[in-house]
């Protein structure tokens, strides 16, 4: 299964950036449902056993890991990340990755 298709793979980069300061806002401002959370999102995954590729949550996940690396590169491997970072990062994800 490709990484993009892998719902366990978008819980664990959730967690990551959570981690990170990633909140239900800057969550939303990447997701195709703008009332969702993350929380909802991690439920959902758990009951998911693939994303098809090319389908939204798979964008998605694509969004999330770019943000991730963007992060890493960026910041560092372990830095927190305040809300305006994650804003522009969204913005360059949605732009790298859009449906």
């Amino acid at each position: 299964m490709a990484p993009s298709t892998d719902p366990k793979q978008s819980i664990m980069l959730l967690n990551e950036l959570v981690g990170r300061g990633f909140t239900d806002y800057s969550y939303r401002q990447l997701h195709h449902r703008p009332n969702d959370t993350i929380k909802a999102h991690i439920r959902y995954c758990r009951r998911t056993s693939e994303f098809r590729d090319g389908e939204t949550n798979a964008t998605f996940q694509s969004r999330l890991r770019f943000v991730r690396d963007a992060i890493e590169k960026q910041y560092g491997p372990t830095a927190q990340v305040d809300t305006l970072a994650f804003q522009q990062l969204t913005a360059a994800a949605l732009r790298q990755y859009p449906l």
